[in-house]
């Protein structure tokens, strides 16, 4: 139904970034990836954000979203990926804890989880404070086989006050890090 709606709304505003965008995370919703594509596609045109960033070149918010996009819905598109590749070298350039996460959330989604690790950990260093980095660092390192060092951050996520939205993904993992020790004791 929201589909159907979204897509009457397209139809008369063509060009509303919104609505191609909530089109795109409905169809992901409904595990219909192929068709969340060519919102995504038109949301995610490299040009508009080059012409954005060659008329203001200090709007680092403009390769993190591009960035973020990438790592999100394309990593394993390979054209896009490596255009996302060079936003992230780019980004962790700039090493803010924001740039950073996007970087390390790139890296985690191209299956690279020691880079995303150790780009993971700077964003935390420079915000430690933030409960999404932390998720994503426990996360990396989990998946980079050192579910020592992530089961802090996971458990720090579920614990947090108030929740956050990463809360329940947090102790999903930590439930597979428990499952992993059992089967290894033979339980």
């Amino acid at each position: 139904m929201a589909g159907i709606r979204l897509q009457e709304l397209l139809a008369d505003y063509p060009d509303n970034l919104t609505a191609m965008n909530l089109l795109a995370e409905t169809h992901m919703a409904q595990g219909e990836t192929a068709k969340a594509q060519a919102p995504y596609q038109a949301i995610i045109a490299v040009a508009p954000y080059q012409d954005a960033l060659q008329r203001n070149p200090e709007a680092n918010a403009f390769a993190n979203d591009l960035a973020m996009l990438f790592a999100d819905h394309f990593a394993d598109d390979d054209a896009r990926a490596s255009a996302g590749a060079r936003a992230h070298r780019e980004l962790r350039l700039l090493g803010t804890d924001a740039l950073l996460d996007t970087a390390g959330r790139f890296q985690y989604r191209s299956g690279n989880d020691e880079q995303a690790a150790v780009l993971l950990e700077e964003a935390v260093s420079n915000a430690p404070e933030t409960a999404p980095y932390r998720h994503r660092l426990g996360i990396a390192h989990s998946a980079a086989g050192c579910p020592d060092e992530g089961k802090p951050l996971l458990k720090g996520v579920v614990a947090h006050k108030p929740p956050v939205p990463k809360a329940e993904h947090a102790r999903a993992a930590l439930r597979e890090l428990l499952l992993a020790v059992l089967e290894t004791l033979g339980h």
